[in-house]
């Protein structure tokens, strides 16, 4: 029972690990860059997003 607990706490520990993105600002808009899977997603903006936001299809490395 204590190895279990045990695992699950190092599990839990690990898991913000797995999941981390490096965030970075292109045109006012902050992505999270997910390199594993090749991706980015639209995540939060300090000051809020307002209006018409355009995102581009692809995000290359020149640009930030």
């Amino acid at each position: 029972m204590i190895m279990k607990k045990q695992l699950l706490l190092f599990v839990m520990i690990l898991l913000p690990l797995v999941a981390s993105a490096d965030a970075v600002e292109i045109d006012g808009i902050y992505y999270n860059l997910i390199t594993k899977a090749k991706g980015a997603e639209v995540t939060s903006n300090p000051d809020k997003y307002s209006g018409d936001i355009v995102l581009p299809q692809e995000v290359k490395a020149g640009q930030f």
